[in-house]
């Protein structure tokens, strides 16, 4: 498969997986909005439709990630919450977090976020994302997208929802979608 899209280099397909990375940085601000808002990936190319998707964030950095709302939207409509308000106010370094319906736990709520493989996250439901992400229903877990067709645009849509901390996806993100 080929990825389409100014923010993405490429997609590789092995196996019947994509692999599709996106290394754009996401600059989190200080209350509101991420830079790129969303941030995307387009896919086109894999045949059948998707039976399993995971989602990496690469080096997540945040001085108070408690504000951190992470959405992901898929080509066809469906959303997620990835993460919302976890990881209290323990500052996150670095972390690369691979978001998986067959992990074993979520990210923590009020202790220190690290690198890992978790479940889709979200200890404050009904959040809120500004226009241009959809306003719901929301999926439970990933597993929401399977079923459906991997060609299009896929986003991701990052918001601080609260004053006085900021920071950044380092090294961007990406999906696996089998």
């Amino acid at each position: 498969g080929a990825c389409r899209g100014a923010v993405v280099p490429c997609a590789s397909r092995r196996g019947g997986t994509t692999n599709s990375p996106s290394p754009s940085v996401v600059t989190i601000h200080d209350s509101g909005a991420a830079t790129p808002y969303p941030a995307a990936i387009g896919i086109s190319g894999p045949p059948g439709l998707i039976s399993r998707v995971t989602v990496t964030i690469s080096n997540l950095n945040h001085t108070f990630p408690d504000d951190i709302d992470m959405l992901r939207v898929g080509p066809t409509g469906q959303s997620v919450v990835l993460l919302s308000d976890a990881g209290g106010g323990f500052p996150v370094v670095n972390a690369t977090l691979t978001f998986d319906d067959q992990a074993a736990s979520q990210v923590p709520d009020e202790a220190q976020i690290v690198s890992g493989t978790f479940k889709t996250t979200d200890y404050e439901t009904g959040d809120v994302w500004p226009a241009p992400a959809p306003s719901g229903p929301r999926g439970i877990g990933l597993a929401a997208f399977n079923g459906t067709s991997p060609n299009g645009l896929w986003s991701l849509f990052v918001f601080d929802d609260a004053l006085g901390a900021a920071g950044r996806i380092a090294n961007g993100w990406g999906l696996r979608i089998t």
